[in-house]
């Protein structure tokens, strides 16, 4: 991943990295874990993070039915002619 910030930004979290003798990568890997944390647990970002899973998922589906529609066959072959006569 990555990321842009400002110049001030990183003057920044390049200052918080010396002063706890840490890689700026720790410090934003850090915050961005405090940032996340509590969101797990919020009912509300789970209520939004469920509504969108179920409209992907409907999504994929639809697109899913479209790729199978294509790749049946257009006209009978050998295969399920034969399979057919063995059904019936």
């Amino acid at each position: 991943m990555t990321v842009r910030i400002e110049d001030n930004l990183n003057d920044e979290i390049n200052a918080v990295a010396r002063a706890d003798d840490a890689p700026a990568s720790e410090v934003v890997r850090g915050a961005l874990h405090h940032l996340h944390c509590p969101r797990k647990s919020d009912p509300q970002f789970q209520t939004r993070l469920r509504e969108l899973l179920e409209k992907d998922t409907e999504v994929i589906g639809r697109l899913a039915a479209a790729w199978l529609a294509d790749r049946q066959p257009r006209y009978p072959t050998r295969a399920t002619l034969f399979c057919a006569r063995l059904s019936a």
